[in-house]
């Protein structure tokens, strides 16, 4: 079985080798890089299958890495985990609203970026692209290995692997309404609470990306959760 390719953005030296002693260790096939040119230019050449993204780079902000890097089409689907001591609400959100699936915040203990690493793996694998089916609502259509949706034949454009997952299984379990509990466990294969606005955030990127019409059939049902009303 092949080694997942996690590529390290780090312009710190000692946090880029003890990421990369410690993910060699686990088992992945580890690429480090210290400047954002030097990342866009690998993930171009080489799509690894993780990012593991710094922000505070010497030549590139770290935001618009994530940018170039999800312009490429073998790059849409990668999950990016940004890793920096930005700790306001709003940079974590920009983080997210940029490409990013996952903000994990300096310090950290690497055993939580192994395992979260390990989640997004499994969600852009096998259980992802292969076990879940097509999905449609309407026009909608929702290809899970491509995490790709279409309506009326249009690709709608800067869907997020995490956004695809929580809109797939919306539109799967409707009319039930889904909490904030049950969609994090599927997504992030942990329950963040019911009290953690993270969903929440991600709900508004679906919206806004869907448009108009369709961000209409997508409910908040007050006490419940989440609705895809078909």
């Amino acid at each position: 079985m092949n080694q997942p390719k996690i590529l390290i953005v780090e312009d710190n030296w000692e946090i880029r080798e003890l990421l990369k002693v410690i993910l060699t260790e686990k088992g992945f096939d580890v690429q480090e890089t210290e400047t954002g040119q030097d990342a866009i230019d690998a993930c171009e050449d080489h799509t690894p299958d993780l990012v593991v993204l710094d922000l505070t780079l010497p030549d590139i902000d770290g935001l618009e890495v994530c940018k170039r890097v999800r312009a490429f089409p073998a790059m849409k689907s990668v999950p990016i985990i940004i890793c920096s001591g930005r700790t306001k609400v709003h940079e974590r959100v920009t983080g997210l609203e940029t490409g990013a699936d996952d903000y994990l915040v300096k310090p950290f203990d690497p055993a939580e970026l192994v395992a979260r690493i390990r989640v997004l793996l499994k969600k852009s694998g096998q259980l992802t692209k292969e076990t879940r089916g097509k999905a449609q609502s309407g026009d909608m259509k929702l290809d899970p290995k491509n995490y790709a949706v279409t309506v009326e034949g249009k690709k709608v454009d800067d869907i997020t692997p995490r956004e695809f997952d929580i809109l797939h299984l919306l539109v799967q379990k409707s009319p039930e309404p889904l909490g904030r509990s049950e969609i994090s466990r599927f997504v992030l294969g942990k329950d963040l609470g019911a009290d953690s606005r993270a969903i929440d955030m991600h709900i508004a990127q679906i919206r806004k990306k869907l448009g108009p019409e369709l961000s209409d059939r997508l409910l908040t049902i007050p006490g419940k959760g989440y609705l895809w009303s078909k």
